[in-house]
Protein backbone atom coordinates (compact mmCIF):
# COMPACT_ATOMS: atom_id res chain seq x y z
CA UNK A 1 0.00 0.00 0.00
CA UNK A 2 2.85 2.38 0.81
CA UNK A 3 4.43 1.70 -2.57
CA UNK A 4 1.16 2.41 -4.38
CA UNK A 5 0.73 5.72 -2.48
CA UNK A 6 4.25 6.79 -3.41
CA UNK A 7 3.66 5.90 -7.04
CA UNK A 8 0.41 7.90 -7.09
CA UNK A 9 2.19 10.90 -5.53
CA UNK A 10 4.98 10.67 -8.12
CA UNK A 11 2.49 10.48 -11.01
CA UNK A 12 0.58 13.48 -9.61
CA UNK A 13 3.81 15.43 -9.39
CA UNK A 14 4.75 14.52 -12.93
CA UNK A 15 1.37 15.64 -14.29
CA UNK A 16 0.89 18.83 -12.30
CA UNK A 17 4.47 19.85 -11.61
CA UNK A 18 3.69 20.17 -7.88
CA UNK A 19 4.70 18.13 -4.88
CA UNK A 20 2.21 16.29 -2.73
CA UNK A 21 3.25 18.07 0.48
CA UNK A 22 0.61 16.35 2.61
CA UNK A 23 2.15 13.01 1.68
CA UNK A 24 5.77 14.10 2.21
CA UNK A 25 5.29 16.10 5.43
CA UNK A 26 6.42 14.30 8.56
CA UNK A 27 4.00 13.79 11.40
CA UNK A 28 4.66 16.57 13.98
CA UNK A 29 5.88 15.60 17.43
CA UNK A 30 3.40 18.07 18.95
CA UNK A 31 0.17 17.86 16.88
CA UNK A 32 -1.92 20.99 16.53
CA UNK A 33 -4.99 19.33 18.03
CA UNK A 34 -2.97 18.57 21.18
CA UNK A 35 -1.79 22.20 21.34
CA UNK A 36 -5.38 23.44 21.00
CA UNK A 37 -6.62 21.04 23.68
CA UNK A 38 -3.83 22.07 26.07
CA UNK A 39 -4.61 25.73 25.45
CA UNK A 40 -8.28 25.08 26.21
CA UNK A 41 -7.62 23.17 29.45
CA UNK A 42 -4.98 25.58 30.78
CA UNK A 43 -7.12 28.56 29.78
CA UNK A 44 -10.04 27.23 31.79
CA UNK A 45 -7.81 26.49 34.79
CA UNK A 46 -6.38 30.00 34.78
CA UNK A 47 -9.80 31.61 34.26
CA UNK A 48 -11.27 29.74 37.24
CA UNK A 49 -8.25 30.69 39.33
CA UNK A 50 -8.78 34.35 38.43
CA UNK A 51 -12.42 34.07 39.49
CA UNK A 52 -11.52 32.60 42.90
CA UNK A 53 -8.69 35.13 43.28
CA UNK A 54 -11.07 37.99 42.55
CA UNK A 55 -13.63 36.71 45.06
CA UNK A 56 -10.92 36.57 47.72
CA UNK A 57 -9.82 40.11 46.89
CA UNK A 58 -13.36 41.39 47.42
CA UNK A 59 -12.60 41.14 51.14
CA UNK A 60 -11.01 44.55 50.59
CA UNK A 61 -14.55 45.92 50.94
CA UNK A 62 -15.04 44.40 54.39
CA UNK A 63 -14.70 46.77 57.31
CA UNK A 64 -12.23 46.40 60.14
CA UNK A 65 -12.97 44.58 63.38
CA UNK A 66 -11.47 44.51 66.87
CA UNK A 67 -9.40 41.45 67.67
CA UNK A 68 -10.71 39.37 70.58
CA UNK A 69 -9.55 36.12 72.14
CA UNK A 70 -11.78 34.26 69.70
CA UNK A 71 -9.72 35.61 66.78
CA UNK A 72 -6.45 34.08 68.00
CA UNK A 73 -7.01 31.06 65.73
CA UNK A 74 -6.57 33.42 62.74
CA UNK A 75 -2.91 33.88 63.67
CA UNK A 76 -3.12 36.82 66.06
CA UNK A 77 -1.23 36.69 69.36
CA UNK A 78 -2.70 37.61 72.77
CA UNK A 79 -0.84 40.93 72.84
CA UNK A 80 -2.75 41.97 69.68
CA UNK A 81 -6.17 41.68 71.35
CA UNK A 82 -7.95 45.02 71.12
CA UNK A 83 -6.17 46.09 67.90
CA UNK A 84 -7.88 46.49 64.54
CA UNK A 85 -7.80 43.71 61.94
CA UNK A 86 -9.22 43.22 58.45
CA UNK A 87 -10.60 40.21 56.56
CA UNK A 88 -8.20 40.62 53.61
CA UNK A 89 -5.21 40.02 55.85
CA UNK A 90 -6.96 37.06 57.48
CA UNK A 91 -7.58 35.57 54.03
CA UNK A 92 -3.95 36.06 52.97
CA UNK A 93 -2.72 34.44 56.20
CA UNK A 94 -5.13 31.53 55.73
CA UNK A 95 -3.69 30.88 52.27
CA UNK A 96 -0.13 30.84 53.62
CA UNK A 97 -0.96 28.48 56.51
CA UNK A 98 -3.37 26.17 54.66
CA UNK A 99 -2.44 22.58 55.62
CA UNK A 100 0.78 23.95 57.09
CA UNK A 101 1.09 20.93 59.37
CA UNK A 102 1.48 18.72 56.31
CA UNK A 103 3.12 20.98 53.71
CA UNK A 104 4.70 23.68 55.86
CA UNK A 105 4.24 27.44 55.78
CA UNK A 106 3.13 28.54 52.27
CA UNK A 107 3.46 24.91 51.09
CA UNK A 108 0.01 24.67 49.51
CA UNK A 109 0.40 28.19 48.12
CA UNK A 110 3.59 27.10 46.34
CA UNK A 111 1.77 24.08 44.91
CA UNK A 112 -0.81 26.46 43.45
CA UNK A 113 1.94 28.71 42.09
CA UNK A 114 3.80 25.84 40.41
CA UNK A 115 0.63 24.47 38.82
CA UNK A 116 -0.30 27.92 37.50
CA UNK A 117 3.25 28.50 36.21
CA UNK A 118 3.16 25.19 34.31
CA UNK A 119 -0.25 26.09 32.88
CA UNK A 120 0.99 29.51 31.74
CA UNK A 121 4.09 28.02 30.07
CA UNK A 122 2.07 25.32 28.28
CA UNK A 123 -0.60 27.84 27.27
CA UNK A 124 1.90 30.32 25.91
CA UNK A 125 4.04 27.70 24.13
CA UNK A 126 0.98 26.15 22.49
CA UNK A 127 -0.28 29.56 21.38
CA UNK A 128 3.05 30.47 19.78
CA UNK A 129 3.21 27.08 18.04
CA UNK A 130 -0.29 27.43 16.58
CA UNK A 131 0.42 31.00 15.48
CA UNK A 132 3.61 29.93 13.67
CA UNK A 133 1.85 27.01 11.97
CA UNK A 134 -1.02 29.28 10.97
CA UNK A 135 1.45 31.73 9.45
CA UNK A 136 3.13 28.90 7.53
CA UNK A 137 -0.20 27.60 6.26
CA UNK A 138 -1.42 30.99 5.00
CA UNK A 139 1.93 32.27 3.79
CA UNK A 140 2.76 35.97 3.76
CA UNK A 141 -0.64 37.06 2.47
CA UNK A 142 -2.61 39.05 5.05
CA UNK A 143 -5.83 37.45 6.25
CA UNK A 144 -8.97 39.57 5.88
CA UNK A 145 -10.70 40.30 9.18
CA UNK A 146 -14.36 41.26 8.92
CA UNK A 147 -15.76 40.60 12.43
CA UNK A 148 -14.99 41.71 15.97
CA UNK A 149 -14.16 38.11 16.91
CA UNK A 150 -11.70 38.01 14.06
CA UNK A 151 -9.98 41.12 15.44
CA UNK A 152 -9.77 39.53 18.91
CA UNK A 153 -8.31 36.36 17.40
CA UNK A 154 -5.68 38.32 15.49
CA UNK A 155 -4.43 40.07 18.65
CA UNK A 156 -4.60 37.13 21.09
CA UNK A 157 -0.81 36.68 21.02
CA UNK A 158 -0.22 40.40 21.64
CA UNK A 159 -2.71 40.54 24.50
CA UNK A 160 -1.21 37.34 25.91
CA UNK A 161 2.27 38.92 25.96
CA UNK A 162 0.93 42.01 27.74
CA UNK A 163 -0.87 39.83 30.29
CA UNK A 164 2.34 37.86 30.87
CA UNK A 165 4.16 41.12 31.63
CA UNK A 166 1.31 42.07 33.96
CA UNK A 167 1.67 38.78 35.88
CA UNK A 168 5.37 39.42 36.43
CA UNK A 169 4.69 42.97 37.62
CA UNK A 170 1.81 41.80 39.83
CA UNK A 171 4.08 39.30 41.61
CA UNK A 172 6.83 41.88 42.11
CA UNK A 173 4.26 44.43 43.25
CA UNK A 174 2.04 42.56 45.73
CA UNK A 175 3.93 39.37 46.55
CA UNK A 176 7.56 40.42 46.96
CA UNK A 177 7.08 44.20 47.28
CA UNK A 178 9.82 45.14 44.82
CA UNK A 179 8.13 47.91 42.81
CA UNK A 180 8.78 50.83 45.13
CA UNK A 181 5.42 51.05 46.92
CA UNK A 182 5.21 50.85 50.72
CA UNK A 183 5.09 47.15 51.57
CA UNK A 184 4.69 45.12 54.76
CA UNK A 185 4.71 41.35 54.64
CA UNK A 186 1.31 39.99 55.72
CA UNK A 187 -0.55 43.29 55.36
CA UNK A 188 -2.23 42.51 52.03
CA UNK A 189 -4.92 45.16 52.62
CA UNK A 190 -2.60 48.16 52.96
CA UNK A 191 -0.14 46.79 50.40
CA UNK A 192 -2.87 46.81 47.76
CA UNK A 193 -3.89 50.34 48.68
CA UNK A 194 -0.27 51.55 48.51
CA UNK A 195 0.04 50.03 45.06
CA UNK A 196 -3.16 51.41 43.55
CA UNK A 197 -2.56 54.85 45.08
CA UNK A 198 -0.02 55.33 42.26
CA UNK A 199 -1.97 56.67 39.24
CA UNK A 200 0.30 55.01 36.66
CA UNK A 201 -0.06 51.61 38.34
CA UNK A 202 -3.84 51.99 38.69
CA UNK A 203 -4.09 52.88 34.98
CA UNK A 204 -1.89 49.92 34.02
CA UNK A 205 -4.08 47.56 36.04
CA UNK A 206 -7.26 49.00 34.53
CA UNK A 207 -6.00 48.69 30.94
CA UNK A 208 -4.77 45.16 31.59
CA UNK A 209 -8.17 44.19 33.00
CA UNK A 210 -9.85 45.34 29.78
CA UNK A 211 -7.41 43.22 27.75
CA UNK A 212 -8.13 40.33 30.08
CA UNK A 213 -11.86 40.77 29.41
CA UNK A 214 -11.43 40.22 25.66
CA UNK A 215 -8.76 37.54 26.07
CA UNK A 216 -10.84 35.33 28.38
CA UNK A 217 -14.11 35.87 26.51
CA UNK A 218 -12.60 34.98 23.14
CA UNK A 219 -10.50 32.16 24.57
CA UNK A 220 -13.42 30.41 26.29
CA UNK A 221 -15.66 30.90 23.27
CA UNK A 222 -13.12 29.19 20.99
CA UNK A 223 -12.70 26.24 23.38
CA UNK A 224 -16.03 25.02 22.03
CA UNK A 225 -14.18 24.05 18.85
CA UNK A 226 -11.25 22.61 20.80
CA UNK A 227 -13.59 20.35 22.78
CA UNK A 228 -15.30 19.20 19.60
CA UNK A 229 -18.55 21.16 19.94
CA UNK A 230 -20.10 21.59 16.50
CA UNK A 231 -23.64 22.73 17.29
CA UNK A 232 -24.47 26.41 16.92
CA UNK A 233 -26.35 26.49 20.24
CA UNK A 234 -23.50 24.84 22.15
CA UNK A 235 -21.04 27.33 20.73
CA UNK A 236 -23.37 30.13 21.79
CA UNK A 237 -23.40 28.68 25.32
CA UNK A 238 -19.59 28.70 25.46
CA UNK A 239 -19.56 32.28 24.22
CA UNK A 240 -22.09 33.32 26.86
CA UNK A 241 -20.10 31.60 29.62
CA UNK A 242 -16.95 33.34 28.43
CA UNK A 243 -18.66 36.72 28.45
CA UNK A 244 -20.16 36.26 31.93
CA UNK A 245 -17.00 34.80 33.49
CA UNK A 246 -14.68 37.43 32.02
CA UNK A 247 -17.11 40.23 32.90
CA UNK A 248 -17.42 39.16 36.55
CA UNK A 249 -13.64 38.80 36.95
CA UNK A 250 -12.86 42.15 35.37
CA UNK A 251 -15.65 44.11 37.08
CA UNK A 252 -14.67 42.74 40.50
CA UNK A 253 -11.01 43.63 40.04
CA UNK A 254 -11.74 47.04 38.50
CA UNK A 255 -14.04 47.89 41.41
CA UNK A 256 -11.11 47.49 43.82
CA UNK A 257 -8.75 49.57 41.67
CA UNK A 258 -11.31 52.36 41.22
CA UNK A 259 -12.34 52.47 44.90
CA UNK A 260 -8.71 52.66 46.04
CA UNK A 261 -7.78 55.27 43.43
CA UNK A 262 -10.78 57.45 44.36
CA UNK A 263 -10.30 57.11 48.12
CA UNK A 264 -13.40 55.02 48.83
CA UNK A 265 -11.11 52.37 50.35
CA UNK A 266 -8.73 54.02 52.80
CA UNK A 267 -5.56 52.73 54.48
CA UNK A 268 -5.95 51.63 58.11
CA UNK A 269 -3.42 50.85 60.84
CA UNK A 270 -3.88 47.09 61.15
CA UNK A 271 -2.47 44.25 63.17
CA UNK A 272 -0.83 41.58 61.00
CA UNK A 273 -1.27 37.84 61.72
CA UNK A 274 1.86 36.23 63.13
CA UNK A 275 3.06 33.38 60.91
CA UNK A 276 4.85 31.71 63.84
CA UNK A 277 1.87 31.79 66.22
CA UNK A 278 -0.89 29.20 66.32
CA UNK A 279 -3.69 30.46 68.51
CA UNK A 280 -6.12 27.62 67.81
CA UNK A 281 -5.84 26.19 71.32
CA UNK A 282 -6.31 29.61 72.93
CA UNK A 283 -9.39 30.32 70.79
CA UNK A 284 -10.83 26.90 71.63
CA UNK A 285 -10.32 27.48 75.36
CA UNK A 286 -12.04 30.85 75.05
CA UNK A 287 -15.02 29.25 73.32
CA UNK A 288 -15.23 26.50 75.97
CA UNK A 289 -15.18 29.07 78.75
CA UNK A 290 -18.23 30.77 77.22
CA UNK A 291 -20.07 27.45 76.84
CA UNK A 292 -19.20 26.51 80.40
Amino acid sequence: MAGNSTAVAERTTAKTGTTNRAHLRKKPFYPSWVAKFIMAITGWIFSLFLLVHMIGNLKMFRGTYTITQYDLAKGYSPDQIGQQAQAMNDYAHWLRTLLAGLFGYEGVLWVFRIVLLVCIILHFASGILLAVRGKQAHGNSARKVSTARGVFAKFMIVSGLILACFIVFHILDLTTGDTGAEFQHGDAYNNMIASFDRPAVAAFYAITMLLLLFHIEHGIATTANDFGATGKRLRAVFSMIGGILSGVIVLGNLAIVICVATGVIQPVDLAVPNQAYDGTAHAAMAALSVIG
